[in-house]
């Protein structure tokens, strides 16, 4: 997967096969996030989901950010 980092943040697309598969690796990613207690920005269009994570409380990019970001390429293997 390609990251584009930015100062407001690191945001990337995955594109699914099917909704189906989307909505399954949203529920991983859920709990990974949940363990992590960092979550990322998700929207949805179609089988195409996109990923926006930025660190809120100090408003800038952290390390958390790019813990998440290899946590989500652990997940898509």
């Amino acid at each position: 997967m390609n990251w584009n980092i930015q100062s407001t943040g690191i945001e990337g697309t995955i594109t699914f096969e099917s909704q189906t598969e989307l909505a399954a690796f949203v529920l991983k990613l859920a709990r990974v996030s949940d363990a992590m207690a960092h979550h990322a920005d998700m929207t949805i269009q179609y089988n195409v989901l996109g990923i926006h994570i930025f660190t809120h409380d100090t408003q800038s990019v952290t390390e958390k950010d790019h813990m998440l970001c290899r946590e989500i390429e652990k997940l898509l293997g």
